[in-house]
């Protein structure tokens, strides 16, 4: 295997700065990001967070490293507080209630339409896209270990993890245990030892996804220990990175370093990576604002996937990134300068095009600032640059280098495809389909197939004389 030749320097959150990245092999990163939980389509929030690690592969990738790249998708039920901290909601329960279907209709549902998300968002399937349901053996031996090793207990049926018992906890969040906040989504009940422990399992005659075990009732896993499960089925102690949004760091991550590490007496992962939120219009995004905007909302709005991937990549994943329409707008507007600089490249004669000096500079700059940290306004910055002193200087001589940097501006970012014959097969066909969906008044598959159509930057329009399509500009 060749070294790889980046170098990155990236913040890690369990030591509070930047350190060069170093894993337990050569050359090979193995990083897991969590992922989904299939109740609701996940919002663009969510996906800032998801595409945070696809650029993080990306470039590592890039660099020359291989990269094991996995995400969790939840499919089993666990309970979540409501704002009545005296409430257990498990989400996906609620909305199979609501929605008139089963639990396991709901999550069939929602991974069809996470995964049509993820391709409309130009975003790589990860190496292992592990579902919790078929961990389940993994956790419950996981469990039994802890148990047998005096850090979690039974109670009532319940099995919990005793916080104490853990000395580290709270390095992550830089929360004392003394100090932890009792309300902060902890599950406050007499079963437990001490009010700040978390459940590993959790049994309740009314939940309708459980499995019977060897840990005694039909239960179901509480909400960390599936990630831990996972993590430790496909890479043992050899984690490298473990990313994640914000908002996990505590308690999701505090609780996932306590029980792996109880579990095998070694760290869970080399650096912790974490992507702050989204803001919408300079505020918290949120249902009850009606701004919890998923992807589909947006091409509804006349955007497409890489107008939308773009603008939730451009800003530096430890800040918080503020969206808007204007957001998008400016978006279309960048690329489009892109995609017309590609085809003015494309129409220079090649012949008299292999001045690589000019565009070398441009190139280095991108890579330093990638490798420091993901640096991703400032290497866009470097490029528009270049588009914009390759006009002033002529693009006879620097077309083939401006081209290749640009192809591995694209390998990283992945903020623009070029369509082929085979796409346009594919649109006719999801047209052809989304008719028949029609005819057969199916309609949320057929508005399904439209958001999809959206995504890819396709605009559909029917008329009496049937169906046209047009790319959205």
């Amino acid at each position: 295997m060749n070294k790889p030749w980046l170098k990155p320097i990236f913040f890690d959150t369990l030591r509070a700065d930047l350190f060069p990245l170093k894993t337990h092999e050569e050359g090979v990163v193995r990083m897991y990001h969590c992922g989904p939980t299939l109740y609701s389509c996940p919002t663009i929030g969510n996906w800032r967070s998801f595409l945070f690690s696809d650029v993080l592969r990306r470039t590592l990738e890039w660099g020359g490293w291989k990269v094991f790249q996995a995400m969790n998708i939840t499919d089993v039920g666990h309970m979540r507080e409501s704002d009545d901290s005296s409430l257990k909601i498990d989400p996906i329960q609620e909305k199979a209630k609501e929605k008139g279907l089963s639990p396991w209709d709901i999550v069939a549902r929602y991974e069809k339409q996470f995964f049509s998300d993820m391709d409309s968002l130009n975003m790589k399937k990860p190496t292992h896209m592990s579902k919790a349901t078929k961990h389940i053996d993994d956790m419950v031996s996981m469990i039994r270990e802890l148990v047998d090793k005096g850090y979690a207990y039974e109670s009532n049926g319940n099995i919990y993890f005793s916080v104490k018992s853990f000395k580290k906890y709270g390095n992550l969040s830089k929360n004392l245990i003394e100090k932890l906040d009792l309300g902060h989504r902890i599950d406050i009940n007499s079963e437990k030892r001490d009010a700040r422990d978390f459940a590993l399992w959790k049994t309740d005659p009314k939940h309708l996804m459980k499995w019977d075990t060897e840990l005694g009732c039909d239960g179901f896993p509480g909400w960390h220990i599936e990630c831990s499960a996972m993590v430790n089925s496909l890479f043992g102690d050899k984690l490298d990175i473990h990313s994640g949004g914000e908002d996990l760091v505590f308690p999701h991550h505090e609780c996932e370093i306590a029980q792996s590490e109880a579990f095998s007496g070694k760290k869970l992962a080399g650096h912790w990576m974490h992507c702050r939120f989204l803001l919408v219009d300079g505020g918290k995004m949120g249902k009850s604002l009606g701004n919890a905007y998923t992807p589909s909302d947006i091409y509804n709005r006349g955007f497409n996937g890489s107008e939308l991937r773009y603008s939730l990549i451009r800003g530096h994943y430890r800040q918080p990134l503020n969206f808007s329409f204007e957001l998008l707008k400016d978006s279309r507007s960048a690329l489009k300068r892109l995609h017309n600089f590609v085809q003015d490249l494309d129409d220079v004669k090649e012949a008299n095009s292999h001045n690589h000096d000019f565009v070398q500079k441009y190139k280095d700059s991108f890579v330093d600032f990638m490798q420091k940290d993901l640096d991703v306004p400032q290497a866009i910055a470097v490029v528009m640059d270049l588009v914009k002193d390759s006009r002033k200087k002529g693009l006879d001589d620097i077309a083939v280098s401006a081209k290749s940097f640009l192809s591995e501006v694209n390998e990283v970012l992945g903020i623009f495809v070029k369509q082929d014959s085979s796409d346009n097969q594919k649109i006719k066909e999801m047209i052809e389909e989304r008719n028949k969906a029609r005819d057969d008044k199916d309609w949320k598959k057929a508005d399904c197939i439209r958001d999809e159509l959206l995504g890819l930057g396709i605009q559909i329009k029917d008329s009496s004389s049937g169906t046209t399509w047009n790319k959205i500009k």
